[in-house]
């Protein structure tokens, strides 16, 4: 499990990437889910039975290495400032529950829709205050 969790951790923030854009983050978490649909299922699955709401165990080392993104980019003021492990476990929130809401949807081709939301609900997160 551990070794899925890093896995998916690196897919959606890979540490050879020029500029690591919301964007790139939310298609490689969906990507990599959709690619790993028995093993995303099982880890969601194994949350919910251990009473956890999927935020624990399965999301530690995800919401560890957002977080430490999320630093160097304060540090850096490239975005707002706040608190970097309460807005990693948002955004881990906002891409797992758009990728789950897709996935039961109606309308699965709606996909590019999930994806363009949840882009915007990190942008919005994020934006320096300048910006705002």
């Amino acid at each position: 499990m551990e070794d899925f969790v890093s896995a998916g951790a690196a897919a959606a923030m890979p540490a050879g990437a020029v500029e690591l854009t919301e964007e790139l983050v939310v298609r490689g978490a969906f990507d990599f889910a959709d690619a790993n649909p028995a093993l995303y299922k099982m880890l969601t699955q194994i949350g919910m039975a251990l009473g956890d709401g999927n935020q624990t165990a399965r999301s530690a080392v995800i919401v560890g290495a957002i977080e430490d993104q999320l630093q160097a980019a304060m540090d850096d003021g490239l975005i707002r400032q706040g608190d970097a492990h309460i807005m990693a476990q948002l955004q881990f929130a906002v891409v797992d529950g758009a990728y789950r809401a897709w996935l039961h949807s109606d309308d699965p081709a709606r996909r590019e829709d999930y994806i363009n939301e949840a882009i915007s609900c990190m942008k919005a997160m994020l934006a320096p205050e300048s910006i705002k």
